[in-house]
Protein backbone atom coordinates (compact mmCIF):
# COMPACT_ATOMS: atom_id res chain seq x y z
CA UNK A 1 0.00 0.00 0.00
CA UNK A 2 1.58 3.19 -1.17
CA UNK A 3 0.58 6.42 0.65
CA UNK A 4 0.14 10.00 -0.57
CA UNK A 5 4.34 10.31 -1.42
CA UNK A 6 4.89 7.38 -2.70
CA UNK A 7 5.98 5.50 0.86
CA UNK A 8 5.19 1.65 0.80
CA UNK A 9 3.48 1.19 4.21
CA UNK A 10 3.41 -2.18 3.93
CA UNK A 11 6.74 -2.55 5.27
CA UNK A 12 7.97 -2.06 8.48
CA UNK A 13 11.02 -0.35 7.20
CA UNK A 14 14.60 -1.18 8.43
CA UNK A 15 15.37 -2.73 11.39
CA UNK A 16 16.19 -0.13 13.44
CA UNK A 17 12.78 1.14 12.83
CA UNK A 18 11.34 -0.23 16.07
CA UNK A 19 7.75 -0.31 17.00
CA UNK A 20 6.41 -0.68 20.91
CA UNK A 21 3.15 -2.38 20.45
CA UNK A 22 3.26 -4.86 23.13
CA UNK A 23 2.34 -3.20 26.06
CA UNK A 24 3.87 -4.01 29.48
CA UNK A 25 3.60 -3.30 33.30
CA UNK A 26 4.60 0.35 33.00
CA UNK A 27 5.78 0.38 30.13
CA UNK A 28 6.13 -1.05 26.24
CA UNK A 29 8.11 -3.49 24.45
CA UNK A 30 8.69 -4.77 20.68
CA UNK A 31 10.38 -6.98 18.50
CA UNK A 32 11.53 -6.90 14.66
CA UNK A 33 12.93 -9.64 12.73
CA UNK A 34 14.78 -9.24 9.41
CA UNK A 35 16.44 -11.94 6.89
CA UNK A 36 18.95 -10.91 4.04
CA UNK A 37 20.29 -12.50 1.55
CA UNK A 38 19.51 -16.44 0.36
CA UNK A 39 19.48 -20.02 1.59
CA UNK A 40 23.22 -20.54 2.18
CA UNK A 41 23.90 -17.29 2.10
CA UNK A 42 21.64 -15.86 5.28
CA UNK A 43 21.83 -13.21 7.86
CA UNK A 44 18.34 -13.12 10.16
CA UNK A 45 18.57 -10.41 12.69
CA UNK A 46 16.55 -9.31 15.29
CA UNK A 47 15.80 -6.91 17.91
CA UNK A 48 14.57 -7.24 21.23
CA UNK A 49 13.20 -3.37 22.83
CA UNK A 50 11.48 -2.69 25.78
CA UNK A 51 10.68 1.19 27.50
CA UNK A 52 9.66 0.94 30.81
CA UNK A 53 8.57 4.60 32.59
CA UNK A 54 9.56 4.29 36.06
CA UNK A 55 9.60 6.37 39.31
CA UNK A 56 12.29 8.32 38.43
CA UNK A 57 12.63 7.94 34.86
CA UNK A 58 12.03 6.43 31.70
CA UNK A 59 14.57 3.24 30.75
CA UNK A 60 15.09 1.86 27.19
CA UNK A 61 16.95 -1.58 26.69
CA UNK A 62 17.48 -2.57 23.51
CA UNK A 63 19.09 -6.29 21.89
CA UNK A 64 20.35 -6.61 18.43
CA UNK A 65 21.23 -9.91 17.72
CA UNK A 66 22.02 -11.97 14.50
CA UNK A 67 22.98 -15.71 13.76
CA UNK A 68 23.64 -17.25 10.48
CA UNK A 69 21.71 -20.78 9.54
CA UNK A 70 22.91 -23.49 8.84
CA UNK A 71 23.31 -24.27 4.60
CA UNK A 72 19.32 -25.30 2.87
CA UNK A 73 17.87 -23.31 6.54
CA UNK A 74 14.64 -21.07 4.76
CA UNK A 75 15.83 -17.12 4.42
CA UNK A 76 12.56 -15.17 6.08
CA UNK A 77 11.32 -14.08 8.53
CA UNK A 78 9.77 -16.62 10.09
CA UNK A 79 12.71 -18.46 10.48
CA UNK A 80 14.60 -15.10 12.17
CA UNK A 81 11.42 -15.52 14.67
CA UNK A 82 12.11 -19.34 15.47
CA UNK A 83 15.86 -18.60 16.07
CA UNK A 84 15.69 -15.68 18.40
CA UNK A 85 16.76 -18.08 21.29
CA UNK A 86 19.66 -18.94 19.34
CA UNK A 87 20.88 -15.17 18.14
CA UNK A 88 24.26 -14.05 19.22
CA UNK A 89 24.16 -10.34 20.76
CA UNK A 90 25.63 -7.92 18.27
CA UNK A 91 24.50 -4.91 20.56
CA UNK A 92 23.41 -3.61 23.59
CA UNK A 93 22.24 -0.05 24.12
CA UNK A 94 20.60 1.26 27.38
CA UNK A 95 18.85 5.01 27.04
CA UNK A 96 17.71 6.52 30.27
CA UNK A 97 15.64 9.69 31.06
CA UNK A 98 15.52 11.24 34.24
CA UNK A 99 11.69 12.37 35.14
CA UNK A 100 12.00 16.39 36.85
Amino acid sequence: MAGAAGADCASPGSIFGVLYSEPLPSGWRAEVYEATGTPGACTLKGVDSTAVLGATGLRIETRWKQVEPPAGAPCDVDEARARRATMTCAEYEVLTATRR
